[in-house]
């Protein structure tokens, strides 16, 4: 908040959140928009890097204690009526939940290089050149 004024830094900064689990609904999210129309935040990337099947979108829920039940349910899915397995707690690299899985791999990491970096380039142009150039290199080879 020392940087409201703009006397650290004159730009504001990009938010990327690497799954959807804050509820769009949510006072929390609202707040994040309200930040960024003031011009604190620039970009905020919510939920273009969620993976396909993945049960966390929006598990923050809209009040406390929907983020309270909702953990619950994704982390002991067979107690709950919303979430299918596996749990957010099974850490198996193949069986696992599907953070889990995804987060071993390199395509999950080239989805961030493509989305942060190319996308909308939050790093800059420069970047944003020298990444399409690395993932065209990965494609070739």
């Amino acid at each position: 908040m020392e940087n409201r004024n703009r006397d650290y830094f004159s730009k504001p900064f990009h938010l990327v959140l690497g799954a959807g689990m804050i509820a769009t609904e949510s006072e929390l999210f609202r707040q994040l928009l309200h930040y960024q129309n003031e011009g604190t935040i620039g970009t905020i990337i919510h939920d273009e890097i969620q993976d396909d099947n993945d049960n966390s979108r929006g598990i923050g829920g809209v009040s406390r204690f929907d983020a309270y039940r909702n953990a619950l349910g994704i982390t002991f899915p067979l107690l709950s009526k919303r979430y299918n397995g596996p749990s957010f707690l099974n850490t198996h690299p193949e069986k696992g939940h599907i953070h889990r899985k995804r987060s071993m791999t390199l395509q999950k990491a080239l989805d961030y290089i493509d989305i942060i970096l190319i996308r909308h380039k939050l790093a800059g142009q420069h970047y944003s050149e020298k990444a399409a150039l690395l993932l065209n290199s990965l494609i070739l080879s």
